[in-house]
């Protein structure tokens, strides 16, 4: 996944929504399986060595796949390009952002995480805990979120704005 020209994990501040709808889609349909999402929320931090320096997010969301292990027990690995250059356990996934006891979730596609805060399901598909963009085109919103963030990233700049969610 790490090779995917039009994704920007090189643009830690924003993005991970669209990088995880594009990267569950290409894991579908390149490799027939299905992925899930597992998100973390709480006060997560990343340090990059970039010229982001230490970025800090409210939720976090990336590709999460069963993998079995050599042991035959099955661990939850998570394949997050913007952060770990390997697939990585949830729990080393958290490690990184420093926050080992946030609130983490495992959902299907289509299928949003749940508020604590209410206990309910965040409204939408699960694109992001929200309402979803444009309408519910995922892939032209994801699409444009990344074009953005790509160029922002070469830049090693952050003043982009990423497009609306409603047209």
């Amino acid at each position: 996944m790490a090779n995917e020209k039009d994704i920007a994990f090189n643009y830690p501040p924003d993005g991970c929504y669209a990088r995880a709808h594009m990267m569950t889609t290409r894991i579908r349909e390149t490799y027939g399986v299905e992925p899930s999402k597992v998100w973390a929320f709480g006060d997560l931090s990343v340090d990059t060595n970039g010229p982001y320096g230490s970025v800090r997010w409210g939720y976090h969301v990336a590709p999460v796949l069963p993998v079995l292990q050599p042991d035959g027990t099955v661990v939850n690995m998570v394949i997050d390009p913007s952060i770990a250059r390997r697939p990585i356990s949830v729990n080393e996934w958290k490690a990184i952002m420093h926050a080992p006891t946030a609130d983490t979730q495992i959902t299907l596609l289509g299928q949003p995480p749940t508020n604590a805060s209410t206990g309910k399901p965040y409204p939408g598909t699960g694109y992001w805990p929200g309402q979803d963009p444009y309408n519910g085109d995922l892939d032209a919103y994801s699409a444009e979120v990344m074009r953005r963030y790509l160029e922002a990233g070469e830049k090693g700049t952050d003043d982009v704005v990423p497009p609306s969610p409603r047209r």
